[in-house]
């Protein structure tokens, strides 16, 4: 990954595969760069996290490419395997910087909202296709999560925010 990377923001939904393991079930707004495409398809692999601490409050996690605060959830359904459907969501940012982490931390109590309109949504669905709802849930979250990190970038004198994939 020599390439630099660019500034972004997407919210992704993991899903815990009886089969396959974890897989990106969604994420939006839609990759446009390969590089982000790359870094949030590493995103699922966090689901193999063990820590029973970790699966039921929001952690992050960062490297040198990008930064993400997840949370991880289930959803009981009886033909599951262990009897509930595993998901995990992240707020995701590239590149990372300090600044960028700590404006990151602050969105933690948005993760459980993101939750519980998904598990809604997936209770009351019916025949309507769930990644397109799942995705309009995202977008909706999207604009006051760009709201907040714009206001935090400039309270932290690091000047404008702009998301290209926005």
């Amino acid at each position: 990954m020599d390439q630099s990377i660019e500034e972004s923001m997407h919210i992704t939904l993991s899903y815990f595969d009886e089969i396959i393991g974890p897989i990106l079930f969604t994420v939006s707004p839609r990759l446009e760069n390969p590089i982000s495409r790359n870094i949030v398809n590493l995103l699922p692999s966090l689901m193999d996290i063990q820590d029973e601490t970790m699966r039921k409050e929001p952690f992050l996690f960062s490297n040198p490419y990008f930064m993400s605060y997840n949370l991880m959830f289930r959803i009981p359904r009886s033909h599951a395997r262990g009897g509930n459907d595993e998901f995990m969501i992240s707020l995701v940012k590239t590149p990372t910087d300090t600044t960028g982490l700590v404006i990151l931390s602050g969105l933690k109590d948005l993760l459980p909202s993101i939750r519980d309109s998904i598990v809604k949504e997936l209770r009351d669905m019916h025949d309507r296709e769930i990644k397109e709802e799942i995705e309009r849930i995202f977008d909706g979250f999207l604009t006051p999560v760009k709201v907040y990190l714009e206001t935090q970038y400039e309270f932290w004198g690091k000047g404008k925010f702009s998301l290209h994939d926005f």
